[in-house]
């Protein structure tokens, strides 16, 4: 739900709004408690967003934006931590396929100067510079105290606020890819390139970057 409409509809259709999403996700003839009720009803009418625990597995996840009821994420029994990425080649990591590409660039005919990221329509799309991230490049989950210099940005900064920045759903921050090299985080995909890593005039060789979920994700 869109969080501010759903703030401002009357507190017995919000109420009823919420029992009927929960009943969708826990099954016919759950009902949420008064205390959940008055909980969920505080926290997506206060000032701050936040998780609560409704029981049985699902979460109300408030937002700046949005509000939703969801069922918590199963975990990955895999799971998958920094996965180096074949350059140039294939990689699968977790529910990412990543493709890597090599090639020259033309002093005349700069490939990119700016662009930091593109949407491909089933995931994103970057252009590296090769000199700049190094040999060594891998595919990782975010982790504690992750810090990104964001391109346009001189130093730094904590990736927990460039991804709160960038809206980037509270859901979805553990489970995105990360592109590191040896000097950091080169790529947030669907956000930015890091500054040091973004291709300009002076690159000479360029590596490119696509990364899709794999077959075996769900739809």
């Amino acid at each position: 739900w869109h969080r501010h409409a759903l703030a401002e509809v009357a507190e017995p259709l919000l109420v009823r709004a919420l029992q009927s999403a929960w009943e969708h996700l826990a099954g016919d003839g759950a009902a949420l408690s008064v205390a959940k009720v008055h909980a969920s009803l505080e926290l997506i009418r206060g000032p701050h967003g936040g998780e609560l625990s409704l029981g049985r597995g699902i979460r109300l996840v408030v937002e700046q934006e949005t509000c939703r009821l969801t069922a918590a994420p199963q975990p990955d029994p895999a799971g998958w931590g920094p996965q180096a990425l074949a350059v140039p080649g294939t990689t699968r990591a977790g529910d990412w396929t990543a493709t890597v590409s090599l090639m020259e660039q033309a002093a005349r005919e700069p490939l990119a100067q700016t662009v930091s990221t593109e949407a491909t329509g089933k995931g994103w799309r970057t252009l590296i510079d090769a000199k700049a991230v190094g040999e060594k490049l891998c595919i990782r989950r975010r982790t504690r105290g992750d810090r990104f210099q964001p391109l346009g940005m001189t130093e730094p900064v904590r990736l927990q606020n460039v991804l709160v920045n960038a809206k980037v759903p509270r859901t979805e921050r553990d489970a995105l890819p990360l592109v590191v090299s040896d000097r950091g985080i080169a790529w947030v995909p669907g956000v930015r390139v890091a500054d040091w890593a973004h291709v300009t005039r002076s690159t000479r060789r360029v590596i490119a970057v696509s990364l899709e979920p794999s077959q075996a994700r769900g739809h």
